[in-house]
């Protein structure tokens, strides 16, 4: 279903009261879409579309096509805040790196807010028995940056997703574990086919 079928929807709706002599339009319904919380600056980095891959240690249950709305956490762990700017492991430095080229650095982002929307695209393996989904095509696009925030270890998820609508003035929303729902405030996806 798009907006504009939302829209038409409402304004048959509308017409029918006005016909029917009722002053008062009908109440639009809102919309709700599934949402992801991620630490900062991975949140950040899908927002700004250098992260294109979220990677999980379970599959995605949400169907190709699917909007997901993309929720910066309300803060970042300490043991994650020290491996992110002190810690000397490569993947430490090379996360410095591009949070330093990126100018994404975690005490200047949004906190606490859905950033962005992307719409899932598909759902890969990087375990042995999936090797078939992951052509020659997807590992060559997987960019440096792109590798570097995310975890391809063995046994993981790799869901693959299309930036949609990153917002300039984050919208505050408490958060959840897994996946959860977010209530679109209105106009925030004027536009977007769902």
């Amino acid at each position: 279903m798009s907006i504009e079928t939302d829209e038409t929807r409402y304004a048959e709706r509308a017409r029918w009261y006005a016909e029917a002599g009722v002053n008062q339009l009908p109440a639009r319904e809102p919309q709700v879409i599934h949402a992801l919380t991620l630490w900062q600056p991975w949140g950040s980095a899908m927002a700004k579309g250098i992260k294109i891959h979220e990677t999980r240690s379970w599959r995605c249950p949400l169907e190709p096509g699917t909007l997901l709305a993309i929720h910066a956490a309300k803060s970042i762990p300490p043991h994650v805040r020290q491996w992110l700017l002190r810690d000397q492991d490569p993947g430490a430095k090379a996360l410095r790196e591009i949070l330093k080229r990126r100018a994404l650095m975690p005490d200047t982002l949004p906190y606490g807010a859905v950033v962005a929307v992307v719409r899932f695209q598909e759902c890969l393996s990087t375990g042995i028995s999936c090797q078939k989904q992951m052509s020659p095509e997807w590992i060559n696009a997987l960019s440096w940056e792109d590798h570097n925030l995310g975890d391809f270890s063995q046994d993981r998820f790799a869901w693959r997703c299309e930036l949609v609508r990153t917002f300039d003035q984050p919208y505050q929303a408490r958060g959840g574990q897994g996946l959860w729902r977010w209530q679109v405030p209105a106009g925030a996806l004027e536009g977007v086919t769902l």
